[in-house]
């Protein structure tokens, strides 16, 4: 009597609570898989929205001279613009704003519901994602990878524990002609043979042609 009650318990309740076990187990197994999975697509999707990023400020640069940013941490939000007035385009201040051929894309572009940012390194500005991003490698930015003005992002880019993803950068620079070229104009005499270039120049920049 008590072998025949042992084993209708067995079948009753244990079995299926080694089921019920397993199938947790197994869930859980999934869950984490699918979280790295996850963040492994987050860092391919934030190395090719990097590339194309510094490819609209590149062209950007080539098109208007960025000068600077307002501030050491600026959003990208400004890229759907189409128009405005002044020199400055959300926190980008442009040599030839005359020149701006936006909106540069239909939204701003976005990764784990944060802005990218531009940000003030010791090697320039450059373009990454915004804090609270957590990357595949479980650094979060802001909290595991501090970026400030005075971070040479060289390591960082080479690090498999910060901005390095297999083979590919989580970051990149923003490329400022203008900045470059505001310090030669405040310097040094300019020399211009296009006439349309000095009209150009002298708008922007506040200059008066000497003759």
């Amino acid at each position: 009597m008590q072998n025949r009650i042992s084993k209708q318990t067995i079948k009753r309740y244990i079995v299926p609570a080694g089921i019920g076990l397993l199938l947790i187990l197994l869930l859980g197994l999934a869950v984490v898989r699918l979280m790295r999975s996850t963040k492994v697509i987050s860092d391919e999707l934030i190395a090719d929205q990097v590339v194309k990023l510094a490819t609209i400020f590149k062209q950007i640069d080539q098109d208007c001279k960025i000068i600077d940013f307002e501030h050491e941490r600026n959003y990208i939000d400004f890229l759907t613009v189409k128009a405005f007035v002044g020199s400055e385009v959300g926190a980008m201040n442009l040599a030839y704003p005359q020149h701006w051929k936006g909106n540069y894309l239909d939204d701003n572009p976005t990764i784990q519901e944060k802005l990218y940012e531009i940000v003030k390194t010791k090697d320039g500005y450059f373009i990454v994602p915004g804090q609270g991003v957590t990357l595949s490698n479980g650094k979060v930015i802001g909290k595991d990878i501090l970026i400030t003005p005075e971070t040479a992002m060289g390591p960082l880019l080479n690090d498999p524990q910060a901005l390095l993803y297999k083979e590919s950068v989580l970051a990149a620079p923003v490329s400022m002609g203008g900045s470059t070229f505001q310090m030669v104009v405040q310097e040094v005499p300019l020399r211009v043979s296009k006439e349309d270039d000095v009209q150009e120049l002298s708008h922007a920049q506040g200059i008066t042609r000497v003759c």
